[in-house]
C-alpha cells in the first residue's frame, strides 16, 4: 500500500530510564492512536522497534476441509524507531526514523500487546477469581462491571488470553508435580488428608479432607452436622460429599470434603466410617443428629456407622420438596382466577402465593414454644 494514514507516532526524542518503561509509556499513547509498538531487533547499543503490523502478510488457513481460513494481520507496514543508549547508559533516546503507517487504527483488543499489558495490569485479581472457581467469561464480565463502577476503562482481554495465564499459572505453581502431589503437599498444613485405592493399581478411588480448624470447632460444637454430596466440581465427575456443623452465631464451618467415587451404599459407610474414626482420634464428641437429604444409602450409613445419631432430613431440602408439590396447584388457582394474564404474571403470581404460604409454614417450623406451634397451625387449617 502505497497511501499513509493518519496514525501519529510517539514524540520525538524522548528520553526514558528503563527500555521496560518506554515500551510501556509508548504503547499507551500508540494504545489511543490505534496501533501497537513490538520490539524488531535489539543489540548493545540500540532497540528498534516496529508496528506490531510490520512483516510480510502470512495468509494460513487452520487445517481441514471446512476450516475457517484465518489471514495474518501483518501488512508491510513501514513504521519504524528506535531507542538508542545515551549518557554512558544511564538513559535511552527514543527517535522516529520512519513515522508513516499502511493501514487504519484499529481496537486496542486486536493488539495482542496492547492486551498483555492490560493483563498484566490486573494480573493479581485475576488469578485470585481463578483461584474462586470463576470462568474466563466471568471474570471479563466482573471486570467490566468494577472499571463501569470506577467510571475507568475497562481492560482489553479476550478468553483465550485468561485461559493461557490460567495454564501458565498453574504450570508454575505445580512444577515437576502432578496435580495430586501438588493438592496433598499444599493441604497437608491445614487438613488431614485420608485416601483408598483401588485394588491392584494406584488409582485414588476416594480421598478424604479433614479440616484441623474444622475439628477443633466441632470439639465445641458437636451437636449437629450436615452432610450432602455435589456434583460437577472436578474432572473425573466424582461425588463431592460436604459435612458441615454449625457454631452458635448460627454459622456453618467446613468439617471435611470427601470425594467419592459414587453414591452407593458402600462409599457413604466409607465416609462415615472414616469420619467415626477421626472423632475417636481427636477425642470429639460424636453428634446427636445428622441432617441429609432423603438419600436411603446415606441414611443406612449413619445407622450403621453412628447408632446412637439420629438422621433427619434437612429443612431446605424438605422445603424444596413442598414447593415441587405446591407450586403446580398454586399455579392452577392462579390461571382459573385470572386467565388473561400472560405467563410471566401467572409465575410472579404464584412465586409470591408460594412465598406467603413458606411464611406462614415457617412460623410453624421455627416456633419457640408448643402452644406457639399450634396457634400457627391453626392459623394455616
Amino acid at each position: 500500500m502505497d497511501s499513509s494514514y493518519l496514525l501519529l507516532p510517539p514524540a520525538a526524542r524522548s528520553f526514558f530510564s528503563t527500555r521496560d518503561s518506554a515500551m510501556w509509556d509508548l504503547n499507551e499513547y500508540a494504545r489511543h492512536q490505534g496501533y501497537a509498538i513490538t520490539i524488531k531487533r535489539s543489540n548493545g547499543k540500540a532497540t528498534y522497534l516496529h508496528c506490531d503490523r510490520s512483516g510480510d502478510p502470512d495468509d494460513r488457513c487452520s487445517g481441514g476441509e471446512n476450516a475457517r481460513p484465518a489471514a495474518s494481520s501483518r501488512c508491510n507496514c513501514p513504521f519504524l524507531a528506535v531507542l538508542r543508549v545515551r549518557e554512558h547508559g544511564q538513559r535511552l533516546e527514543f527517535t522516529v526514523q520512519h513515522g508513516n503507517h499502511n493501514h487504519l487504527g484499529s481496537h486496542p483488543i486486536l493488539h495482542p500487546t496492547h492486551r498483555q499489558y492490560d493483563i498484566a495490569r490486573v494480573r493479581p485479581r485475576i488469578i485470585g477469581y481463578f483461584s474462586l472457581g470463576m470462568t474466563a467469561l466471568a471474570i471479563i464480565n466482573l471486570l467490566r462491571q468494577e472499571a463501569l463502577r470506577a467510571r475507568i476503562q475497562a481492560p482489553c482481554i479476550t478468553p483465550s488470553d485468561l485461559r493461557n495465564l490460567h495454564q501458565y499459572t498453574k504450570r508454575l505453581f505445580l512444577g515437576p508435580k502432578t496435580s495430586i502431589q501438588a493438592v496433598l503437599t499444599n493441604l497437608k498444613d491445614d487438613w488431614e488428608i485420608y485416601w483408598e485405592m483401588e485394588l491392584g493399581s494406584d488409582i485414588i478411588s476416594q480421598a478424604y479432607f479433614a479440616s484441623k480448624e474444622g475439628l477443633r470447632l466441632l470439639r465445641r460444637y458437636p451437636f449437629m452436622l450436615w452432610i450432602d454430596a455435589t456434583y460437577k466440581t472436578n474432572r473425573y465427575h466424582m461425588p463431592l460429599v460436604n459435612i458441615v456443623g454449625m457454631a452458635a452465631t448460627k454459622k456453618t464451618f467446613f468439617v471435611a470434603c470427601v470425594f467419592v467415587s459414587n453414591e452407593r451404599q458402600e462409599s457413604y459407610d466409607w465416609v462415615l466410617d472414616t469420619l467415626r474414626d477421626i472423632l475417636d482420634l481427636q477425642q470429639i464428641q460424636v453428634p446427636e443428629t445428622f441432617f441429609c437429604d432423603n438419600c436411603t444409602a446415606l441414611l443406612t450409613a449413619i445407622d450403621q456407622a453412628l447408632p446412637g445419631t439420629k438422621g433427619l432430613l434437612c429443612y431446605w431440602h424438605i422445603m424444596k420438596n413442598i414447593e415441587a408439590k405446591v407450586c403446580p396447584i398454586l399455579q392452577r388457582q392462579v390461571l382459573l382466577s385470572h386467565p388473561d394474564r400472560d405467563i410471566r404474571q401467572v409465575r410472579e403470581d404464584t412465586m409470591e402465593k408460594w412465598k406467603s404460604a413458606k411464611s406462614l409454614l415457617n412460623t410453624v417450623i421455627f416456633a419457640l414454644t408448643v402452644p406457639e406451634m399450634e396457634r400457627a397451625l391453626e392459623s394455616i387449617c
